[in-house]
């Protein structure tokens, strides 16, 4: 019986934390998915650029 009153008191202390969480508005939220999507996209072409570079100055070297 220790193990279920523990467990309830568990699930009651995390839905009072539940309760005091400050959700982001809905304007936030878009822009801060929209800021993520730039980032990833700027970090995609810049190691698409470095591996295009690493490939073709491999490919120097195997062709010689």
């Amino acid at each position: 019986m220790k193990l279920i009153e523990s467990l309830k008191v568990y699930i009651k202390g995390v839905a009072e934390e539940a309760r005091r969480i400050s959700w982001p508005s809905r304007k936030d939220a878009t822009r801060d998915v929209i800021a993520l999507i730039v980032f990833c996209a700027i970090v995609a072409v810049f190691l698409g650029a470095i591996d295009f570079v690493f490939l073709q100055g491999v490919g120097i070297f195997i062709t010689k």
